[in-house]
């Protein structure tokens, strides 16, 4: 499985919190939480591209855990996640 680029509108939509969805991988709650608060004090362009980054890293870090890659199905879908590993 691959992971998108961070240049996917999805991942800022996840940082920003404008697409919601039941998150079960503890470990993204509180990067989650966390990054949220930083965004209420600062949202520009180069935070929320940070976080974005931060968001992936911990996807590609955690790829093998079968949670983390069961909310990153639900973030990007199955068959987006297929395409791009299609690609490699």
């Amino acid at each position: 499985m691959s992971i998108p680029l961070a240049d996917d509108s999805r991942w800022k939509e996840v940082v920003v919190g404008s697409f919601q969805f039941d998150i079960e991988f503890f470990p993204l709650k509180l990067l989650l939480a966390r990054q949220r608060l930083q965004l209420q004090m600062s949202e520009d362009p180069e935070t929320v591209m940070k976080c974005v980054e931060e968001l992936r890293q911990l996807f590609d870090k955690n790829l093998n855990h079968p949670i983390a890659r069961k909310d990153l199905v639900k973030i990007f879908g199955r068959r987006k996640l297929r395409r791009l590993r299609k690609r490699r």
